[in-house]
């Protein structure tokens, strides 16, 4: 196997064309992102899709990846959607070797090491176990097991009454009470339409815009999660769960299926509901379907959510590996800086001392006298 990379936006429209083929293993990776992230992206993003074939010239493997800079010049090699992505897995044919296709990932970055300063990649161990291995002896790298970045499974082996029974009280007290008091006003469940989807997709967008908006710029995400939606609809893909309470459209659910894997990518509801917990309402009447439906593993992405916390069976390991390029000493002095300075000075014994010296020489001098 080989690894090239490909930068030109017309050989990454036939890659993309030639991928739509293929199947899928998660939402973040296919030919349709990649053709609407060259229609959409930054100016200041280039970019820098790492493909693997055979001697055959057989498409085995592709990372999907991304160039930018910042203020600084720095050279950031990342994947299309960037934290935005749960995952920067490469997408890779079935049955192919991981450890070949991991060497030949790791061949193309060292060939290419003089263009990019540093590497930034989300990999879950069980997909790619061989490619961090491969890319972490690249040059000096960080391995950091974040706890929001770990990623929530359920993984059913029994049947839907045994399941729900293990689950907290809490969670099935909530979810008992408001089911009664929803009984007594107008409402219902349902799966939309594809015809439905994309308008109430952007109503999802609106709540959850509104709901967080002291969080951040939820614009860029959006703009990305259209890209994951939109592909997921043109392949059948896409589900979208409903919950209705007296003619408003009160929480909402978007799903992305990906063989015996689905992805439950995002929700939101109408806090003008909230006293119903119309978002937990909803996620729980879909685990249900979903569950009568035969599937039977189902990703909820990373997060602290307490909900999250309450309903999972497994949990998955993510890793976020940054690498140095051995070429580019403004790279290996970033990561000198940012990935091991700056954490061994917060946790540093010394540093934690002098702090609450200070907190408590503040504590005791009396604040300025005020007119």
């Amino acid at each position: 196997m080989h690894g090239t990379i490909l930068k030109d936006p017309e050989k990454l429209m036939a890659l993309a064309e030639q991928m739509e083929a293929q199947p899928t293993s998660n939402p973040f990776v296919s030919g349709g992102v990649i053709r609407a992230w060259l229609q959409s992206r930054d100016r200041d993003t280039e970019p820098f899709v790492v493909v693997v074939r055979d001697r055959k010239e057989r498409l085995i493997a592709v990372a999907s990846w991304m160039l930018t800079r910042d203020r600084s010049g720095l050279r950031r090699l990342s994947a299309i959607g960037g934290e935005d992505a749960w995952y920067h897995d490469p997408w890779v044919m079935p049955g192919a070797d991981a450890e070949a296709v991991a060497q030949a990932l790791v061949g193309a970055l060292r060939k290419s090491q003089r263009e990019w300063d540093l590497l930034t990649l989300i990999l879950r161990q069980e997909a790619s176990a061989s490619l961090l291995r491969g890319v972490s002896r690249l040059g000096w790298s960080v391995e950091d097991r974040i706890d929001w970045r770990q990623h929530v499974l359920i993984r059913w082996e029994g049947d839907w009454e045994s399941y729900w029974s293990e689950r907290p009280k809490k969670i099935r007290g909530l979810t008992a009470r408001h089911m009664r008091q929803l009984k007594e006003i107008p409402h219902r469940f349902y799966e939309a339409s594809r015809q439905e989807a994309e308008p109430l997709l952007e109503i999802l967008f609106q709540h959850q815009a509104s709901n967080l908006a002291n969080l951040r710029d939820w614009k860029p995400y959006q703009d990305y999660m259209r890209i994951i939606a939109r592909d997921a609809i043109q392949n059948n893909r896409f589900s979208l769960q409903v919950l209705e309470i007296e003619g408003a459209t009160a929480a909402l659910q978007f799903r992305s299926h990906h063989g015996d894997r689905v992805f439950a990518l995002l929700r939101s509801f109408d806090v003008a509901y909230s006293r119903f917990s119309p978002g937990s309402l909803l996620a729980a009447w879909s685990l249900e379907q979903m569950h009568h439906d035969g599937i039977r593993l189902i990703d909820l992405g990373p997060g602290l959510n307490e909900w999250k916390k309450m309903v999972q069976t497994h949990s998955g390991e993510s890793v976020q590996l940054r690498v140095g390029s051995p070429a580019s000493l403004r790279g290996m002095g970033w990561l000198g800086w940012d990935g091991y300075l700056i954490p061994r000075l917060k946790s540093s014994h010394l540093l934690r001392q002098v702090s609450a010296q200070v907190q408590a020489f503040r504590k005791k001098t009396p604040a300025p006298a005020t007119r």
